[in-house]
């Protein structure tokens, strides 16, 4: 009996309950997408990022030296895969310790394609590419100057600051160099030499025009290893990694296979977002569904009315208006939810270019959301109909 006068009040109105149920299933489409994008972004950026960029990083005994870096490098070249030699050594700018990375710069720059750079990357000796945090500490612009101290030999280096690089990881806090600098009186390549541009074992490192050799004499301790783009995702670099280790090279290929600090940023901030725009998306539906409730309320006092008269309390009319816009949330949730995940396998085919499956979570969001605001309509229209005179409506004067 109740489940048919619900079915019947909502088709006494059918252009008040196409509203209501469009608004309703809008917002349980958009709520299908926002409660996708945080769940299924971490790992379609991290895929994406790692297509373009390194996607692994090899440490080891074998990386001890620069002869070593090298080798294994040139190794992992012949095999395929982009590589490039980093090492890391103590220095302080105005009083504070930084990380001091010296690497190739085109080499870097093949493997971390997506870092925003304001400049450019370092090209000669004297030259430097400051981390955007280290950046906003220490002052330094492009086209500026910073001063650095040596761990170890203790010696002071002015850079000129070629850029500022935002990576979204640890290397904002970093300054980039071609090639460490040799102690006072070392060993720098002429322009010209015949080795610029090639490694060679015999004195360890990647010559560049102008860049001194590294010194195996500085005190400092120095960090190496390698950046590495591996075809074939893990098991690329599974294989890679027994290849080497069989060639005598003592490594451990780690795979990028969490989301790095700086892509969690930014999935920080589409959760925001996203968390902004649903509840936007919310208050409009709610605000869309309660003016057709009310309209339906007013339209129908008459019926409400009579049906006090027959002896229905208004507590059971309130609950009959309750079950009417439950009903609504209902069948919305259910379109909604279609309708939501063809928009999120579309979305994530254009961002993404890969396939996307809809998680049941997104499902019980939809429906949990769309219910909470079809049943907070439906009482505030049962409140509406409380204050329904019932002798007065049958007169037509309410």
């Amino acid at each position: 009996m109740l489940v048919r006068m619900v079915f019947r009040s909502l088709a006494h109105s059918p252009g008040v309950t196409l509203w209501s149920l469009g608004s309703l299933a809008v917002a349980a489409a958009l709520v299908t997408v926002f409660a996708t994008l945080p769940l299924e972004t971490g790992g379609k950026m991290a895929l994406a990022l790692r297509e373009s960029g390194a996607n692994a990083m090899a440490r080891g005994d074998s990386l001890s030296t620069d002869e070593g870096a090298a080798e294994a490098t040139r190794f992992a070249r012949e095999r395929g895969a982009l590589a490039a030699a980093l090492s890391a050594r103590s220095a302080t700018i105005r009083g504070l310790p930084v990380a001091m990375v010296a690497a190739d710069p085109d080499e870097l720059a093949r493997l971390t394609p997506y870092w925003h750079i304001d400049g450019a990357r370092p090209r000669s000796p004297d030259e430097c590419l400051v981390g955007t945090r280290l950046a906003l500490r220490i002052g330094a612009t492009p086209g500026g100057r910073i001063e650095a101290r040596l761990a170890g030999s203790g010696e002071s280096i002015v850079l000129a600051v070629a850029g500022v690089a935002t990576s979204g990881d640890e290397d904002d806090d970093r300054v980039h160099v071609a090639a460490f600098p040799a102690p006072s009186g070392g060993p720098v390549l002429p322009p010209g030499h015949p080795d610029v541009g090639v490694r060679d074992s015999s004195c360890g490192g990647c010559h560049t025009e102008g860049v001194p050799s590294a010194s195996r004499g500085d005190v400092a301790s120095i960090d190496r290893w390698l950046l590495l783009r591996v075809d074939g995702g893990d098991e690329g670099i599974a294989r890679l990694e027994g290849e080497m280790r069989r060639a005598g090279h003592v490594v451990d290929l780690e795979p990028f296979g969490q989301v790095l600090e700086g892509e969690k940023k930014v999935l920080e901030i589409i959760r925001l977002l996203t968390g902004l725009a649903l509840v936007f998306v919310l208050s409009l539906a709610a605000l869309g569904a309660g003016s057709s409730a009310l309209a339906r309320v007013l339209e129908r006092r008459k019926e409400l009315a009579l049906l006090a008269a027959l002896g229905a309390t208004k507590r059971r009319v309130a609950l009959l208006l309750v079950l009417e816009s439950a009903t609504t949330g209902l069948a919305a949730s259910i379109a909604g939810f279609g309708l939501g995940a063809l928009l999120v396998r579309v979305v994530f085919q254009i961002v993404f270019r890969a396939p996307v499956g809809v998680h049941p979570i997104a499902f019980v969001a939809a429906l949990a959301a769309t219910l909470s605001v079809s049943i907070g309509v439906g009482a505030a229209a049962g409140a509406r109909a409380l204050t329904i005179d019932a002798a007065m409506a049958l007169r037509g004067e309410g």
